[in-house]
C-alpha cells in the first residue's frame, strides 16, 4: 500500500532524530560545560542545528529505498497514480536538497559565527552579536544565490548517446525546465565539491573504522605508568626551577616564568588526564567494555569484510563504466545498464523485490558509511594540509568542532547521493523492475534498451542521468572522485594498520599534553 513506505519514512526520520542529538551530546565537550555556564547556554543552538542538519543529510540517502519501492513495486497505482507518486517524490528531494543547501550556507556559518562573536569583547550584546553574524554570513547565501541565478539561464546540452537509446533518454531523462536546471545545477557544483571531503573522511573512515575495533586501546597499566613518569618528571623540574631563585638573591628570568607557565599548565593537563583514565578504568560501563572485547574483534573483522565488500563494488561498478559506457566521457562514463556482476548491487536488486527488507538492507548499508565516516573525522579532526583546525573527540569537541565537523559529514553524506550510483547501480535506476525483450521474448532486467512505458527510472537516476548527460563535466569528475576514493581507501588501510593502538582517553587531551 501507498501508504505503508511514507509511514516507515516517518518513523526513520523520529529514530534519527533522536539518534543525531545523541551522537551531538557524546561529542560535546562536557568540561568545557561544566567550566563556563553562560557558554553551555549558547551551545543550545549549535546542538539543535547540528542534529538538524545531520538528520536532513540522511533523509535524502534514506528517501532512496522509498523512490525505488515506487517504480519496483508501483504499489499498485495507474500511470497517472505513479506519475503523481513519482512527483510527490521529487519535490522531496528538492525540498531535502534545498534544506541541506541552506545548513551548509546559511545557518551553519550563522550558528558559527554567531557563537565565536561571545567571546569578543567588541560585541558584548546579542543584538550586536545577532548583526555581526548576519554580515559574516551573507557572502555564503550570496553564493547559493547566484547559483540558482546562473542555473535559471543554463540549460543543459543534448544528451550525447547513441540513437538506440534516444527515445529513451530525451522521454525520461532530459528536461527544459528552468527551475529544474537551476536545481540540478546547484546539486551538480555542491555534489563536487564534497567529493574534497568525501574521498578523505569517508575513504580513510572505511578503512581504519573496524580496523579500530579489532586493535582496540592501549595497555591501561602501560599507559598509566607512562602517564604517571611523565607526571614526575614534570613535577621534578618545576620544583627544581623554584629551588633556584628559593633564597631571593636573584630575580625570576623572563625565560624561566614562561618555563614555569607551561610546566604548570602540563601539570595540571597530567593531573587531569590522570584522572580521567582511573575513572575511565573503574567505571560500569568501561568494565562492561573490557568483558565484551572479543565481541569487538567480531564486530571489526565484520565491519572490514563489508567495508571490502563495498569497496569491490565500487572498484568492478568503475571497471563497467570505464569498459562499457555506450558515451564513454562524453556522458561522465554512464552506463545504459550493469555489464559487471557486482555483490551489493545484486543483493539489493533480489530483496527489493520485498518491501521494506531492502530499506533495512540500504538504511543499514548508509548508516555504516556514515559511522565510518565520523569515524574517519575523529581520527583526521578538522584539517586543512598540515593543520588541524578542531579535534572531534568523544566528550571534548568544542562547539566551533562540532560545527565544521557537521559540514564535513553533511557534504560527505551528499557526496555518498552521487556515489550510489557507482554502488548499485542497477538498484538505484530501476530496483527490481524487468520487461519482455521483443526480439527474444525473454524477460530481462530494465535498461536504456527498454521503452519509456515498459520501465521507469527512479528520480534519483534521474537527477544523476541529467548530470551526466546535460552536465557530463560534473560526471566526469565524480567518475575519477571516485577512484581516488578507492585509493585513498587502500592508503588507509596500510596507515591505519601501522598506526599504534589509541589511547584510553581522547586524543583531545593526549594533544594537550603535547608540548
Amino acid at each position: 500500500m501507498i501508504i505503508v513506505p511514507w509511514l516507515i519514512f516517518a518513523g526513520v526520520i523520529t529514530g534519527i532524530v533522536i539518534l543525531n542529538f545523541i551522537i551531538v551530546r557524546y561529542l560535546t565537550d562536557k568540561e568545557g560545560e561544566k567550566r563556563f555556564r553562560q557558554e553551555a547556554a549558547d551551545r543550545f543552538l549549535p546542538t539543535l542545528v547540528v542534529s538538524f542538519a545531520l538528520t536532513i543529510s540522511m533523509l535524502c540517502l534514506l528517501l532512496v529505498p522509498i523512490d525505488i519501492y515506487s517504480v519496483s513495486s508501483r504499489a499498485n497505482l495507474t500511470d497517472d497514480g505513479l506519475a503523481q507518486f513519482q512527483d510527490a517524490i521529487l519535490l522531496m528531494y528538492y525540498i531535502l536538497y534545498g534544506l541541506i543547501f541552506s545548513f551548509i550556507f546559511a545557518l551553519i556559518p550563522y550558528s558559527y559565527f554567531y557563537y565565536e562573536a561571545g567571546d569578543l569583547e567588541a560585541v558584548p550584546t546579542i543584538k550586536k552579536r545577532l548583526f555581526t553574524s548576519f554580515l559574516k554570513t551573507i557572502i555564503f547565501v550570496v553564493f547559493v544565490l547566484l547559483l540558482f541565478v546562473v542555473g535559471l539561464f543554463v540549460r543543459e546540452g543534448s544528451p550525447k548517446v547513441n540513437d538506440d537509446y534516444k527515445q529513451y533518454v530525451n522521454s525520461v531523462v532530459y528536461s527544459k525546465n528552468a527551475a529544474d536546471s537551476a536545481m540540478i545545477l546547484a546539486i551538480a557544483l555542491v555534489s563536487m565539491i564534497s567529493f574534497i571531503f568525501y574521498i578523505f573522511y569517508a575513504g580513510y573512515g572505511l578503512a581504519a573504522f573496524p580496523l579500530s575495533w579489532i586493535k582496540g586501546t592501549r595497555n591501561y597499566t602501560t599507559e598509566k605508568q607512562e602517564l604517571e613518569s611523565d607526571l614526575r618528571a614534570t613535577k621534578a623540574e618545576k620544583r627544581s626551577l623554584n629551588e633556584k631563585y628559593l633564597s631571593g638573591a636573584k630575580k625570576v628570568s623572563a625565560a624561566d616564568k614562561a618555563r614555569l607557565r607551561d610546566l604548570e599548565s602540563r601539570e595540571l593537563t597530567l593531573t587531569d588526564v590522570d584522572n580521567r583514565l582511573t575513572s575511565n578504568r573503574s567505571g560500569i560501563l568501561n568494565n562492561c567494555w573490557r568483558a565484551t572485547r572479543p565481541f569487538y574483534i567480531v564486530f571489526g573483522v565484520l565491519f572490514a569484510i563489508i567495508s571490502l565488500f563495498i569497496i569491490i563494488s565500487f572498484i568492478l561498478t568503475q571497471l563497467d563504466r570505464l569498459i562499457n559506457s555506450p558515451c564513454g566521457i562524453k556522458c561522465g562514463y554512464l552506463l545504459d545498464k550493469p555489464h559487471r556482476w557486482n555483490p551489493i548491487d545484486t543483493g539489493l536488486v533480489l530483496v527489493s523485490r520485498v518491501f521494506p527488507i531492502d530499506y533495512v538492507a540500504m538504511g543499514a548499508i548508509i548508516f555504516y558509511i556514515f559511522f565510518a565516516t565520523l569515524g574517519g573525522l575523529m581520527a583526521i579532526g578538522v584539517s586543512v594540509p598540515l593543520y588541524r583546525l578542531a579535534a572531534v573527540q568523544p566528550r571534548a569537541t568544542s562547539t566551533q568542532g562540532l560545527l565544521l565537523g557537521a559540514v564535513i559529514l553533511m557534504f560527505s553524506l551528499l557526496a555518498l547521493n552521487m556515489e550510489l550510483m557507482s554502488l548499485a547501480p542497477q538498484y538505484i535506476n530501476f530496483g527490481s523492475q524487468t520487461y519482455k525483450e521483443e526480439s527474444t521474448g525473454d524477460e530481462v532486467r530494465c535498461d536504456w534498451n527498454a521503452k519509456p512505458d515498459q520501465c521507469h527510472m527512479t528520480q534519483i537516476g534521474k537527477i544523476f542521468s541529467r548530470i551526466s548527460l546535460g552536465l557530463p563535466f560534473f560526471g566526469v569528475v565524480y567518475y575519477y572522485a571516485t577512484w581516488a576514493f578507492i585509493a585513498i581507501y587502500f592508503l588507509g588501510f596500510v596507515i591505519a594498520l601501522l598506526k599504534k593502538r589509541s589511547s584510553n582517553v581522547s586524543e583531545a587531551q593526549q594533544n594537550e599534553m603535547d608540548w
